[in-house]
């Protein structure tokens, strides 16, 4: 997923809801990269469009752990919660989960 932050101020992602209250773990990006969590969530800097990625990737991630609410087609409704911008509905597309680590 790619957010673009077209606003010309900096903004944050700051919450991922899914359905029968869900919630997304956010994780910042890998060490060198300027994606920052703060205490407001993940910086989106203005003009910038930030690369949200899985496992193996340098952008920071998002992690849903025991939601509720895959459709037939295997998506997933999510809300998404910025700072300043008008919050924001998809459907995410739900392909495999990741093996646990050990």
């Amino acid at each position: 997923m790619a957010v673009h932050n077209g606003i010309g101020v900096p903004e944050h992602l700051d919450m991922v809801a899914a359905p029968d209250a869900g919630r997304g773990s956010l994780t910042r990006a890998v060490k060198g990269e300027d994606r920052a969590l703060t205490d407001a969530g993940i910086l989106l800097p203005a003009g910038s469009t930030v690369t949200f990625g899985g496992r193996g990737t340098k952008g920071p991630t998002i992690s849903l752990v025991h939601v509720y609410g895959v459709t037939a087609a295997h998506t997933l409704p999510l809300f998404l919660r910025f700072g300043v911008a008008r919050p924001a509905r998809l459907s995410a597309v739900v392909a495999s989960t990741w093996p646990a680590l050990s």
